[in-house]
């Protein structure tokens, strides 16, 4: 098993490569996530730290905005 340090390092790896993703796409689609948020429910603050690659604990949440987005969000985990 990974000690600790190494372990969060790694989600926070994690999380950083989800929000590259997201970004890349409303980016690309010129969206912003206060006009995605008022269109999909999900919280505000819970797209700025989807966004900003914080922690989520809400994994509906993901699903919903990967179905808005029409794209399957891949996570690649850092080990």
């Amino acid at each position: 098993m990974l000690p600790k340090s190494i372990e969060k390092e790694n989600w926070r790896q994690t999380r950083h490569n989800l929000a590259r993703q997201v970004n890349h796409i409303l980016f690309d689609r010129q969206l912003s996530i206060v006009n995605v948020a008022d269109q999909t429910g999900i919280p505000l603050h819970v797209l700025e730290n989807i966004t900003l690659g914080r922690e989520i604990h809400r994994s509906g949440d993901l699903r919903r905005l990967a179905e808005f987005l029409e794209m399957k969000i891949k996570i690649e985990l850092v080990e």
